[in-house]
């Protein structure tokens, strides 16, 4: 589901991904999004519906391998299961390339 706008906080509360069984999900973000108090406004709403997470707030402009990495090492130790990308187009980039990474299944030659 993607939600965008003003208020847009508002219109996704978590329960709406229950179907999909998304129990705790990475939130890949960046330092000002944490800065100006964004990230807060998305993690009161994970907490109202009484869901775990993990947050990544290294998003970089132009994210490189090393920055997917940095974010799938805390999508792994964190035993997450889904994502959650906000902010701009890094962190939107930064979460795309997390999630391509840990769906990857490893076939050996």
């Amino acid at each position: 589901m993607t939600f965008i706008g003003v208020g847009a906080i508002k219109l996704c509360p978590l329960r709406r991904s229950r179907p999909w069984a998304a129990k705790r999900p990475l939130i890949v973000t960046d330092k000002g999004i944490v800065k100006v108090g964004i990230l807060k406004q998305v993690t009161d709403v994970l907490d109202a519906e009484g869901v775990k997470y993990a947050v990544f707030d290294g998003a970089v402009p132009n994210p490189t391998d090393q920055n997917v990495h940095d974010a799938v090492e805390v999508y792994k130790k964190e035993s997450c299961d889904s994502l959650i990308s906000l902010g701009g187009g890094s962190s939107h980039d930064c979460c795309k390339g997390v999630g391509f990474v840990v769906c990857q299944r490893r076939q050996d030659p």
